[in-house]
């Protein structure tokens, strides 16, 4: 329990370096506010050292009830973490399998913790990690697409389908497609993750 609550507490630290750094290098490639380059890192140094006196709060308070945690906290926190994963692989879905398998992980071990079965306990989170993942597969997949042709046109040459670059119509079904099959892999595989950690020691 006190090992989730240490992860949790340090990707609030994180999460605050990362949106401290962010937010300063926004506002200084729109030139709202000029800043230097040792501004944004600083801004991004304070951020993170912020962010850990947060998570040192929260985990004082939250150590021993970490599998009691709202689940719609934890759910912000998981959208937060998914447009960083998002933004990090450069507008590929690849971060949000990660994390949900990570979720998938807490969420077998809260079941266990309460004593209840995966199936009837997990079946709203699972549906809603697969949620997520469908709108970082559809924004990807439209981004390619309509925006950048050319990556498009490569995806698509690996299953020897380049032909489908050039029709815009297939393209988008091809993408709505190959969304559903992915949300529905990481479903299954999400749903298989945490059935496993609910049986840890059992």
């Amino acid at each position: 329990m006190k090992l989730f609550a240490a992860l949790t507490g340090a990707s609030i630290a994180l999460a605050a370096g990362i949106l401290s750094w962010w937010s300063a290098a926004i506002l200084s490639i729109l030139r709202w506010v000029p800043l230097t380059d040792s501004t944004i890192a600083w801004a991004a140094c304070s951020g993170l050292a912020a962010g850990v006196l947060l998570a040192w709060v929260w985990y004082r308070r939250n150590a021993g009830r970490v599998f009691s945690i709202p689940m719609g906290h934890l759910a912000v926190l998981y959208v937060i973490w998914s447009v960083f994963s998002f933004a990090f692989f450069m507008g590929f879905p690849f971060g949000a399998f990660l994390l949900g398998w990570l979720a998938a992980v807490y969420l077998g071990r809260r079941a266990a913790y309460e004593r209840h079965g995966v199936e009837c306990g997990v079946r709203k989170q699972v549906r809603f990690i697969g949620f997520v993942l469908g709108v970082e597969c559809l924004a990807a997949g439209f981004f390619s697409a309509l925006g950048d042709p050319h990556t498009w046109r490569f995806v698509l040459s690996l299953f020897g389908a380049e032909m489908l670059a050039e029709r815009g119509i297939l393209s988008l079904l091809t993408v709505i497609g190959v969304c559903a099959v992915l949300v529905s892999a990481q479903i299954m595989v999400v749903r298989w993750i945490a059935g496993w950690a609910s049986r840890w020691g059992a």
